[in-house]
Protein backbone atom coordinates (compact mmCIF):
# COMPACT_ATOMS: atom_id res chain seq x y z
CA UNK A 1 0.00 0.00 0.00
CA UNK A 2 0.92 3.95 -0.51
CA UNK A 3 1.93 5.80 2.18
CA UNK A 4 -1.23 8.10 1.48
CA UNK A 5 -3.49 4.73 2.57
CA UNK A 6 -1.69 4.27 5.47
CA UNK A 7 -2.23 7.74 6.27
CA UNK A 8 -5.78 7.36 5.50
CA UNK A 9 -6.16 4.18 7.40
CA UNK A 10 -4.70 5.96 10.51
CA UNK A 11 -7.09 8.81 9.99
CA UNK A 12 -9.96 6.77 10.23
CA UNK A 13 -9.09 4.58 12.71
CA UNK A 14 -8.48 7.78 15.12
CA UNK A 15 -11.66 9.79 14.22
CA UNK A 16 -14.34 7.17 14.15
CA UNK A 17 -13.11 5.14 16.41
CA UNK A 18 -11.87 7.90 19.03
CA UNK A 19 -15.87 9.57 18.19
CA UNK A 20 -17.19 5.59 19.15
CA UNK A 21 -15.19 5.87 22.28
CA UNK A 22 -15.86 9.29 23.91
CA UNK A 23 -19.49 10.36 22.30
CA UNK A 24 -20.82 6.53 22.77
CA UNK A 25 -18.52 4.06 25.04
CA UNK A 26 -17.87 6.37 27.64
CA UNK A 27 -21.18 7.40 29.00
CA UNK A 28 -22.38 3.91 28.62
CA UNK A 29 -19.65 2.61 31.19
CA UNK A 30 -20.27 5.65 33.18
CA UNK A 31 -24.01 4.32 33.10
CA UNK A 32 -22.73 0.69 34.06
CA UNK A 33 -20.21 2.26 37.01
CA UNK A 34 -23.43 4.08 38.40
CA UNK A 35 -26.00 0.94 38.29
CA UNK A 36 -28.59 3.28 36.79
CA UNK A 37 -28.70 0.31 34.51
CA UNK A 38 -26.78 -3.16 34.38
CA UNK A 39 -28.35 -5.07 31.68
CA UNK A 40 -26.73 -7.41 29.75
CA UNK A 41 -27.46 -5.64 26.67
CA UNK A 42 -25.51 -2.60 28.09
CA UNK A 43 -22.76 -4.97 29.04
CA UNK A 44 -22.06 -5.70 25.64
CA UNK A 45 -22.64 -2.49 24.33
CA UNK A 46 -19.75 -0.66 26.65
CA UNK A 47 -17.66 -3.95 25.37
CA UNK A 48 -18.39 -3.21 21.55
CA UNK A 49 -18.37 0.78 22.29
CA UNK A 50 -15.27 1.28 24.50
CA UNK A 51 -13.02 -1.89 24.52
CA UNK A 52 -13.75 -2.76 20.75
CA UNK A 53 -13.53 0.82 19.39
CA UNK A 54 -10.80 1.93 21.73
CA UNK A 55 -8.95 -1.34 19.88
CA UNK A 56 -9.49 -0.02 16.81
CA UNK A 57 -8.33 3.72 17.28
CA UNK A 58 -5.03 1.82 18.37
CA UNK A 59 -5.32 -0.02 15.69
CA UNK A 60 -4.82 -3.60 17.65
CA UNK A 61 -6.17 -6.45 16.42
CA UNK A 62 -8.49 -4.07 14.19
CA UNK A 63 -9.98 -6.51 11.80
CA UNK A 64 -10.80 -8.63 14.70
CA UNK A 65 -13.07 -6.21 17.15
CA UNK A 66 -14.16 -4.53 14.04
CA UNK A 67 -16.64 -7.20 13.74
CA UNK A 68 -19.03 -6.61 16.96
CA UNK A 69 -18.87 -2.86 15.75
CA UNK A 70 -19.97 -3.62 11.95
CA UNK A 71 -22.53 -5.76 13.37
CA UNK A 72 -23.54 -3.29 16.45
CA UNK A 73 -24.22 -0.38 13.81
CA UNK A 74 -25.83 -2.62 11.36
CA UNK A 75 -28.20 -2.99 14.42
CA UNK A 76 -28.43 0.57 14.93
CA UNK A 77 -29.24 1.12 11.14
CA UNK A 78 -32.06 -1.03 11.43
CA UNK A 79 -33.20 0.33 14.55
CA UNK A 80 -33.08 3.51 12.89
CA UNK A 81 -34.96 2.48 9.26
CA UNK A 82 -38.54 3.93 10.56
CA UNK A 83 -36.88 7.15 11.48
CA UNK A 84 -35.30 9.88 8.89
CA UNK A 85 -32.43 9.57 6.90
CA UNK A 86 -30.59 11.86 9.38
CA UNK A 87 -31.03 9.92 12.05
CA UNK A 88 -29.81 6.39 10.02
CA UNK A 89 -27.13 8.52 8.31
CA UNK A 90 -24.72 8.23 11.87
CA UNK A 91 -25.10 4.35 11.98
CA UNK A 92 -24.61 3.95 8.53
CA UNK A 93 -21.24 6.28 7.94
CA UNK A 94 -19.50 4.08 11.20
CA UNK A 95 -21.15 1.50 9.59
CA UNK A 96 -19.06 1.56 6.32
CA UNK A 97 -16.05 2.84 7.84
CA UNK A 98 -16.03 0.16 10.27
CA UNK A 99 -16.52 -2.20 6.89
CA UNK A 100 -13.42 -0.54 5.48
CA UNK A 101 -11.53 -1.42 8.57
CA UNK A 102 -12.21 -4.91 8.38
CA UNK A 103 -11.00 -5.29 4.57
CA UNK A 104 -8.62 -3.11 4.69
CA UNK A 105 -6.85 -3.54 8.03
CA UNK A 106 -5.07 -1.45 10.44
CA UNK A 107 -2.30 -0.25 8.41
CA UNK A 108 1.23 0.27 8.92
CA UNK A 109 0.49 2.56 11.58
CA UNK A 110 -0.81 0.58 13.63
CA UNK A 111 -0.22 -2.16 16.67
CA UNK A 112 -1.14 -4.87 14.43
CA UNK A 113 1.56 -3.96 11.78
CA UNK A 114 4.21 -3.65 15.44
CA UNK A 115 3.10 -6.80 17.48
CA UNK A 116 2.18 -9.50 14.06
CA UNK A 117 4.66 -8.21 11.03
CA UNK A 118 6.58 -10.81 11.70
CA UNK A 119 3.35 -13.18 10.95
CA UNK A 120 2.96 -11.47 7.66
CA UNK A 121 5.14 -10.50 4.31
CA UNK A 122 3.83 -6.99 4.61
CA UNK A 123 2.53 -6.96 7.90
CA UNK A 124 -1.28 -6.57 7.12
CA UNK A 125 -3.53 -9.83 7.87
Amino acid sequence: MLSIEHLSLLILRLAFGGLMVWNHGLPKFRLLLEGIDSTPNLLLAVICELVCAGMITLGLLTRWVSVPLIFAMALGVYASMKSSLIETEVPILYLAVFAVLFLKGGGRWSLDHYVFKSRTKSGQW
